[in-house]
Protein backbone atom coordinates (compact mmCIF):
# COMPACT_ATOMS: atom_id res chain seq x y z
CA UNK A 1 0.00 0.00 0.00
CA UNK A 2 1.39 3.39 -0.76
CA UNK A 3 1.51 6.53 1.00
CA UNK A 4 -1.70 7.72 -1.10
CA UNK A 5 -3.69 4.78 -0.42
CA UNK A 6 -2.89 4.57 3.39
CA UNK A 7 -3.98 8.33 3.57
CA UNK A 8 -7.51 7.47 1.44
CA UNK A 9 -8.13 4.48 3.98
CA UNK A 10 -6.65 6.39 6.77
CA UNK A 11 -9.21 9.37 6.29
CA UNK A 12 -12.20 6.96 5.32
CA UNK A 13 -11.89 5.35 8.99
CA UNK A 14 -11.86 8.97 10.56
CA UNK A 15 -8.04 8.75 11.08
CA UNK A 16 -6.14 12.43 11.35
CA UNK A 17 -3.09 11.84 8.98
CA UNK A 18 0.01 13.21 9.07
CA UNK A 19 -0.13 16.86 7.56
CA UNK A 20 -3.77 16.89 8.12
CA UNK A 21 -5.91 18.22 10.54
CA UNK A 22 -9.55 17.87 11.80
CA UNK A 23 -11.91 20.66 11.93
CA UNK A 24 -15.59 21.45 12.16
CA UNK A 25 -16.33 20.27 8.79
CA UNK A 26 -14.18 17.21 8.48
CA UNK A 27 -9.94 16.63 7.80
CA UNK A 28 -8.54 18.90 5.80
CA UNK A 29 -4.79 19.75 4.79
CA UNK A 30 -3.13 21.36 7.68
CA UNK A 31 -2.04 24.41 5.49
CA UNK A 32 -5.86 25.07 4.11
CA UNK A 33 -8.46 27.68 6.58
CA UNK A 34 -12.16 27.36 6.78
CA UNK A 35 -13.83 29.93 5.51
CA UNK A 36 -17.43 31.42 5.65
CA UNK A 37 -18.63 31.36 2.09
CA UNK A 38 -19.87 34.88 2.73
CA UNK A 39 -16.24 36.62 2.98
CA UNK A 40 -15.02 34.66 0.13
CA UNK A 41 -17.84 35.46 -2.27
CA UNK A 42 -20.51 37.19 -3.57
CA UNK A 43 -23.57 34.91 -4.10
CA UNK A 44 -25.79 35.16 -6.57
CA UNK A 45 -28.92 32.68 -6.47
CA UNK A 46 -32.02 32.22 -9.09
CA UNK A 47 -34.12 29.64 -10.34
CA UNK A 48 -34.23 27.97 -13.60
CA UNK A 49 -37.20 27.68 -16.15
CA UNK A 50 -37.82 24.23 -14.28
CA UNK A 51 -37.72 25.89 -11.14
CA UNK A 52 -34.03 24.52 -9.86
CA UNK A 53 -32.03 26.88 -8.10
CA UNK A 54 -29.11 28.02 -9.67
CA UNK A 55 -25.70 29.78 -8.04
CA UNK A 56 -23.35 31.68 -9.17
CA UNK A 57 -20.07 32.98 -7.19
CA UNK A 58 -17.55 35.78 -7.25
CA UNK A 59 -14.89 35.94 -5.46
CA UNK A 60 -14.89 39.21 -3.80
CA UNK A 61 -11.10 38.82 -2.30
CA UNK A 62 -7.31 37.50 -3.17
CA UNK A 63 -8.24 34.50 -1.17
CA UNK A 64 -10.30 32.81 -3.70
CA UNK A 65 -10.57 32.57 -7.40
CA UNK A 66 -13.82 32.87 -8.85
CA UNK A 67 -12.92 30.30 -11.89
CA UNK A 68 -12.21 27.66 -8.43
CA UNK A 69 -15.60 28.78 -6.80
CA UNK A 70 -17.86 28.01 -9.78
CA UNK A 71 -16.07 25.07 -11.29
CA UNK A 72 -14.75 23.12 -7.88
CA UNK A 73 -17.02 24.96 -5.09
CA UNK A 74 -20.40 24.69 -6.82
CA UNK A 75 -20.00 21.59 -8.89
CA UNK A 76 -19.27 19.59 -5.91
CA UNK A 77 -22.12 16.76 -4.82
CA UNK A 78 -21.43 18.88 -1.12
CA UNK A 79 -22.84 22.32 -2.22
CA UNK A 80 -25.15 20.68 -4.85
CA UNK A 81 -26.73 18.97 -1.90
CA UNK A 82 -26.85 21.95 -0.09
CA UNK A 83 -28.96 23.82 -2.28
CA UNK A 84 -31.27 21.63 -2.77
CA UNK A 85 -31.89 21.94 1.67
CA UNK A 86 -31.57 25.45 1.71
CA UNK A 87 -33.90 27.59 1.33
CA UNK A 88 -33.36 31.25 -1.55
CA UNK A 89 -31.52 33.06 0.79
CA UNK A 90 -27.87 34.91 0.63
CA UNK A 91 -27.56 35.80 4.25
CA UNK A 92 -28.16 31.47 5.24
CA UNK A 93 -25.37 30.86 2.80
CA UNK A 94 -22.99 33.67 4.02
CA UNK A 95 -22.43 31.40 6.78
CA UNK A 96 -21.80 28.40 5.18
CA UNK A 97 -18.14 27.00 5.82
CA UNK A 98 -15.94 25.69 3.38
CA UNK A 99 -12.30 24.24 3.22
CA UNK A 100 -9.89 27.14 1.79
CA UNK A 101 -6.83 26.12 -0.20
CA UNK A 102 -3.73 28.39 -1.16
CA UNK A 103 -4.28 30.56 -4.55
CA UNK A 104 -1.46 28.43 -5.65
CA UNK A 105 -3.33 25.11 -4.77
CA UNK A 106 -6.15 26.12 -5.88
CA UNK A 107 -4.73 26.72 -9.59
CA UNK A 108 -3.40 23.21 -9.09
CA UNK A 109 -6.69 22.03 -8.36
CA UNK A 110 -8.04 23.66 -11.82
CA UNK A 111 -5.60 22.48 -14.19
CA UNK A 112 -6.36 18.84 -12.95
CA UNK A 113 -10.22 19.27 -13.28
CA UNK A 114 -9.80 20.96 -16.29
CA UNK A 115 -7.45 18.23 -17.74
CA UNK A 116 -10.25 15.18 -16.80
CA UNK A 117 -12.60 17.36 -18.48
CA UNK A 118 -10.75 17.36 -21.63
CA UNK A 119 -10.38 14.23 -21.72
CA UNK A 120 -13.66 13.88 -21.30
CA UNK A 121 -14.17 15.89 -24.55
CA UNK A 122 -11.71 14.45 -26.91
CA UNK A 123 -13.54 10.51 -26.30
CA UNK A 124 -16.79 12.51 -26.92
CA UNK A 125 -15.09 14.32 -30.69
CA UNK A 126 -13.98 10.69 -31.32
CA UNK A 127 -17.05 9.22 -30.80
CA UNK A 128 -18.62 11.71 -32.73
CA UNK A 129 -16.24 11.22 -35.21
CA UNK A 130 -16.85 7.39 -35.63
CA UNK A 131 -20.78 8.21 -35.78
CA UNK A 132 -19.96 10.31 -38.80
CA UNK A 133 -18.02 7.66 -40.66
CA UNK A 134 -20.58 5.34 -39.95
CA UNK A 135 -23.15 7.43 -41.29
CA UNK A 136 -20.95 8.10 -44.72
CA UNK A 137 -19.74 4.50 -44.91
CA UNK A 138 -23.87 3.73 -44.91
CA UNK A 139 -24.42 6.07 -47.21
CA UNK A 140 -22.05 4.87 -49.72
CA UNK A 141 -22.26 1.05 -49.38
CA UNK A 142 -26.24 0.95 -48.60
CA UNK A 143 -27.88 3.66 -50.01
CA UNK A 144 -25.38 4.49 -52.54
CA UNK A 145 -25.26 1.17 -54.04
CA UNK A 146 -28.83 0.71 -54.70
CA UNK A 147 -29.58 4.42 -55.44
CA UNK A 148 -31.82 5.37 -52.33
CA UNK A 149 -32.61 9.13 -52.85
CA UNK A 150 -29.88 10.91 -50.73
CA UNK A 151 -32.54 13.59 -49.96
CA UNK A 152 -35.14 12.71 -47.04
CA UNK A 153 -38.48 12.21 -47.61
CA UNK A 154 -41.14 15.42 -46.55
CA UNK A 155 -40.55 15.69 -42.83
CA UNK A 156 -44.03 14.74 -41.28
CA UNK A 157 -42.67 16.00 -37.84
CA UNK A 158 -44.74 18.69 -36.93
CA UNK A 159 -47.91 16.97 -37.97
CA UNK A 160 -50.28 15.43 -35.59
CA UNK A 161 -52.89 13.97 -37.84
CA UNK A 162 -53.44 10.15 -38.63
CA UNK A 163 -52.35 9.52 -42.43
CA UNK A 164 -50.59 7.77 -43.87
CA UNK A 165 -47.43 7.85 -44.44
CA UNK A 166 -45.35 5.54 -46.72
CA UNK A 167 -41.50 4.94 -46.34
CA UNK A 168 -39.27 5.76 -49.02
CA UNK A 169 -38.62 3.33 -51.72
CA UNK A 170 -35.68 2.15 -54.00
CA UNK A 171 -35.00 3.04 -57.92
CA UNK A 172 -35.37 -1.06 -58.42
CA UNK A 173 -33.96 -0.78 -61.87
CA UNK A 174 -30.95 1.61 -60.84
CA UNK A 175 -28.99 -0.44 -58.62
CA UNK A 176 -25.15 -0.59 -58.91
CA UNK A 177 -24.47 -3.84 -57.44
CA UNK A 178 -25.31 -6.87 -59.89
CA UNK A 179 -27.46 -9.30 -58.32
CA UNK A 180 -29.16 -6.98 -56.14
CA UNK A 181 -32.44 -8.04 -55.26
CA UNK A 182 -35.74 -6.16 -53.38
CA UNK A 183 -38.30 -7.69 -50.72
CA UNK A 184 -40.61 -6.62 -48.14
CA UNK A 185 -39.58 -7.05 -44.50
CA UNK A 186 -42.64 -8.99 -44.60
CA UNK A 187 -41.41 -11.21 -46.80
CA UNK A 188 -38.38 -12.21 -45.50
CA UNK A 189 -39.34 -11.98 -41.76
CA UNK A 190 -41.98 -12.37 -39.56
CA UNK A 191 -42.73 -10.05 -37.10
CA UNK A 192 -44.02 -10.10 -33.77
CA UNK A 193 -45.43 -8.08 -30.77
CA UNK A 194 -43.79 -8.35 -27.00
CA UNK A 195 -45.82 -8.97 -24.22
CA UNK A 196 -49.98 -8.94 -24.49
CA UNK A 197 -52.81 -8.83 -22.06
CA UNK A 198 -50.60 -7.83 -19.15
CA UNK A 199 -51.56 -6.03 -15.65
CA UNK A 200 -49.78 -4.17 -13.87
CA UNK A 201 -49.82 -6.65 -10.85
CA UNK A 202 -48.24 -9.27 -13.05
CA UNK A 203 -45.16 -7.15 -13.00
CA UNK A 204 -45.04 -7.11 -9.51
CA UNK A 205 -44.96 -10.96 -8.69
CA UNK A 206 -43.23 -12.19 -11.52
CA UNK A 207 -41.42 -15.47 -11.82
CA UNK A 208 -40.64 -15.05 -15.56
CA UNK A 209 -38.17 -12.59 -17.47
CA UNK A 210 -38.87 -10.68 -20.37
CA UNK A 211 -36.24 -7.95 -22.18
CA UNK A 212 -37.17 -3.99 -21.16
CA UNK A 213 -37.91 -1.48 -23.26
CA UNK A 214 -34.34 -0.08 -22.54
CA UNK A 215 -32.89 -2.85 -22.94
CA UNK A 216 -33.48 -2.69 -26.64
CA UNK A 217 -33.04 1.41 -26.71
CA UNK A 218 -29.99 2.13 -25.05
CA UNK A 219 -27.44 -1.22 -26.80
CA UNK A 220 -27.33 -2.35 -30.16
CA UNK A 221 -26.50 -6.13 -29.02
CA UNK A 222 -29.04 -7.12 -26.23
CA UNK A 223 -27.62 -7.37 -22.49
CA UNK A 224 -28.91 -10.51 -20.79
CA UNK A 225 -27.78 -9.75 -17.48
CA UNK A 226 -30.69 -6.67 -17.58
CA UNK A 227 -33.78 -8.40 -17.57
CA UNK A 228 -36.92 -7.41 -15.67
CA UNK A 229 -39.44 -9.64 -14.08
CA UNK A 230 -43.23 -10.77 -15.00
CA UNK A 231 -45.78 -13.27 -14.42
CA UNK A 232 -46.45 -15.81 -17.05
CA UNK A 233 -49.80 -18.47 -16.34
CA UNK A 234 -49.17 -22.31 -17.08
CA UNK A 235 -49.90 -22.57 -20.51
CA UNK A 236 -50.57 -18.76 -21.65
CA UNK A 237 -49.17 -18.21 -25.32
CA UNK A 238 -46.67 -15.57 -25.01
CA UNK A 239 -43.79 -15.27 -28.27
CA UNK A 240 -40.53 -16.14 -26.36
CA UNK A 241 -37.60 -14.48 -27.99
CA UNK A 242 -34.51 -16.07 -29.45
CA UNK A 243 -31.11 -15.87 -30.73
CA UNK A 244 -30.59 -13.69 -33.86
CA UNK A 245 -33.89 -11.94 -32.97
CA UNK A 246 -33.88 -8.42 -33.97
CA UNK A 247 -36.03 -5.95 -31.53
CA UNK A 248 -37.06 -2.39 -32.71
CA UNK A 249 -38.63 0.30 -30.32
CA UNK A 250 -42.67 0.73 -31.30
CA UNK A 251 -44.19 3.05 -28.88
CA UNK A 252 -42.75 5.90 -27.62
CA UNK A 253 -43.71 9.59 -26.20
CA UNK A 254 -41.44 11.29 -28.44
CA UNK A 255 -40.84 10.24 -32.03
CA UNK A 256 -36.99 10.15 -31.24
CA UNK A 257 -37.84 6.61 -29.35
CA UNK A 258 -39.20 5.08 -32.28
CA UNK A 259 -37.67 2.89 -34.61
CA UNK A 260 -34.36 1.82 -31.96
CA UNK A 261 -33.38 -1.44 -33.42
CA UNK A 262 -31.26 -3.86 -30.75
CA UNK A 263 -29.66 -7.66 -31.99
CA UNK A 264 -29.84 -10.86 -29.60
CA UNK A 265 -26.52 -12.20 -30.47
CA UNK A 266 -26.19 -14.69 -27.17
CA UNK A 267 -27.75 -18.10 -27.00
CA UNK A 268 -30.67 -17.70 -24.33
CA UNK A 269 -31.29 -20.60 -22.15
CA UNK A 270 -34.66 -20.04 -20.46
CA UNK A 271 -37.80 -18.73 -22.11
CA UNK A 272 -37.51 -15.08 -22.10
CA UNK A 273 -40.06 -12.53 -23.66
CA UNK A 274 -40.20 -9.32 -25.22
CA UNK A 275 -42.11 -5.91 -23.93
CA UNK A 276 -44.80 -4.82 -24.91
CA UNK A 277 -43.31 -1.68 -26.75
CA UNK A 278 -41.27 -3.61 -28.78
CA UNK A 279 -41.81 -5.71 -32.10
CA UNK A 280 -39.49 -8.64 -31.90
CA UNK A 281 -38.29 -9.23 -35.78
CA UNK A 282 -37.02 -13.19 -36.97
CA UNK A 283 -36.01 -14.08 -40.31
CA UNK A 284 -38.01 -16.67 -42.45
CA UNK A 285 -36.59 -19.86 -42.26
CA UNK A 286 -36.93 -19.70 -46.26
CA UNK A 287 -34.74 -15.95 -46.21
CA UNK A 288 -31.17 -16.14 -46.99
CA UNK A 289 -30.51 -12.70 -45.55
CA UNK A 290 -28.59 -12.80 -42.37
CA UNK A 291 -30.25 -11.15 -39.13
CA UNK A 292 -27.12 -9.20 -38.29
CA UNK A 293 -27.33 -7.40 -42.00
CA UNK A 294 -31.07 -6.70 -41.01
CA UNK A 295 -30.35 -5.08 -38.13
CA UNK A 296 -27.53 -3.22 -39.61
CA UNK A 297 -29.82 -1.85 -42.11
CA UNK A 298 -32.48 -1.35 -39.58
CA UNK A 299 -30.20 0.97 -37.21
CA UNK A 300 -28.72 2.93 -39.96
CA UNK A 301 -29.28 6.59 -39.33
CA UNK A 302 -31.49 7.06 -42.34
CA UNK A 303 -33.42 4.43 -42.12
CA UNK A 304 -34.33 5.69 -38.31
CA UNK A 305 -35.13 8.63 -39.74
CA UNK A 306 -37.44 6.81 -42.61
CA UNK A 307 -39.16 4.74 -39.30
CA UNK A 308 -39.65 7.86 -37.43
CA UNK A 309 -41.39 9.65 -39.77
CA UNK A 310 -44.09 6.91 -40.45
CA UNK A 311 -44.72 6.74 -36.92
CA UNK A 312 -48.44 7.74 -36.00
CA UNK A 313 -49.60 9.92 -32.60
CA UNK A 314 -49.95 13.04 -31.18
CA UNK A 315 -49.50 12.68 -27.44
CA UNK A 316 -48.02 9.22 -28.12
CA UNK A 317 -46.28 7.80 -30.85
CA UNK A 318 -46.79 4.28 -32.16
CA UNK A 319 -45.07 2.32 -35.25
CA UNK A 320 -47.46 0.41 -37.04
CA UNK A 321 -46.67 -3.19 -37.52
CA UNK A 322 -48.24 -3.94 -40.58
CA UNK A 323 -46.50 -0.59 -42.41
CA UNK A 324 -42.69 -1.83 -40.98
CA UNK A 325 -43.50 -5.04 -43.02
CA UNK A 326 -43.53 -2.82 -46.32
CA UNK A 327 -40.33 -1.49 -45.47
CA UNK A 328 -38.11 -2.67 -48.76
CA UNK A 329 -35.09 -4.58 -48.08
CA UNK A 330 -32.11 -4.68 -50.56
CA UNK A 331 -30.98 -8.14 -50.81
CA UNK A 332 -27.55 -7.13 -51.49
CA UNK A 333 -24.96 -9.87 -52.35
CA UNK A 334 -23.71 -12.04 -49.91
CA UNK A 335 -19.99 -10.70 -49.63
CA UNK A 336 -21.37 -7.47 -50.18
CA UNK A 337 -23.55 -7.83 -47.09
CA UNK A 338 -20.64 -9.27 -45.26
CA UNK A 339 -18.42 -6.19 -45.50
CA UNK A 340 -21.13 -3.40 -44.68
CA UNK A 341 -22.29 -5.63 -41.57
CA UNK A 342 -18.75 -5.99 -40.54
CA UNK A 343 -17.78 -2.73 -40.84
CA UNK A 344 -20.90 -1.10 -39.12
CA UNK A 345 -20.64 -3.51 -36.53
CA UNK A 346 -16.81 -3.08 -35.94
CA UNK A 347 -17.10 0.90 -35.70
CA UNK A 348 -20.63 1.10 -33.48
CA UNK A 349 -18.44 -1.44 -30.59
CA UNK A 350 -15.84 1.08 -30.70
CA UNK A 351 -18.25 3.97 -30.23
CA UNK A 352 -19.71 1.76 -27.48
CA UNK A 353 -16.68 1.39 -25.82
CA UNK A 354 -15.91 5.24 -25.94
CA UNK A 355 -19.16 6.17 -24.67
CA UNK A 356 -18.26 3.76 -21.88
CA UNK A 357 -14.94 5.23 -21.33
CA UNK A 358 -16.54 8.68 -21.40
CA UNK A 359 -19.49 7.31 -18.55
CA UNK A 360 -16.63 5.85 -16.06
CA UNK A 361 -14.54 9.15 -16.62
CA UNK A 362 -17.00 11.23 -15.76
CA UNK A 363 -18.24 9.06 -12.86
CA UNK A 364 -14.31 9.15 -11.66
CA UNK A 365 -14.15 12.84 -12.19
CA UNK A 366 -17.24 13.39 -9.77
CA UNK A 367 -15.58 11.58 -7.10
CA UNK A 368 -12.35 13.16 -7.37
CA UNK A 369 -14.14 16.64 -7.70
CA UNK A 370 -15.25 16.17 -4.20
CA UNK A 371 -12.14 14.62 -3.21
CA UNK A 372 -10.40 17.52 -3.81
CA UNK A 373 -12.05 20.00 -2.29
CA UNK A 374 -10.89 18.64 0.64
CA UNK A 375 -7.67 17.59 -0.21
CA UNK A 376 -8.40 14.22 0.75
CA UNK A 377 -6.98 13.59 -3.32
CA UNK A 378 -4.30 16.11 -3.93
CA UNK A 379 -3.41 17.26 -7.82
CA UNK A 380 0.00 14.98 -8.03
CA UNK A 381 -1.95 12.04 -6.79
CA UNK A 382 -4.18 12.41 -10.33
CA UNK A 383 -0.92 12.77 -13.11
CA UNK A 384 -1.85 9.43 -14.19
CA UNK A 385 -5.71 10.11 -15.05
CA UNK A 386 -4.51 12.77 -17.47
CA UNK A 387 -2.46 10.45 -19.67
Amino acid sequence: MDRREKRWQEIEQGIVPGGYKRTEIGIIPQSWEVARLGDLADIQLTKTSSGEQSVQLTAKNQKMQTAYLNKIVARSSRFKSELRQREHDKVSWDDFLHPLPSIQEQKKILAVIGGLEEKQKSLEVMRRTLETEKTEMEQKWLFDAIQMPRESAPSRLNRSDSSTTQFMTFQHNTDRIPGTRHKKLGEVANIYNGLQGKRKEDFKKGGAVFLPYKNVFNNNKVDLNYLETVHISPGEKQEAIQTGDIFITKSSENREGIGKSAILSEEIKTPCYLNSFCFGIRMSPSSDLEPEFIFTYLNSKKIRENIMRVAQGATRFNLNKSELETLDIPVLPPAHREKTTNYIESTLEKAKSLEEEARLLKEQSAVILDEVLFGHVKPEDLNGSLK
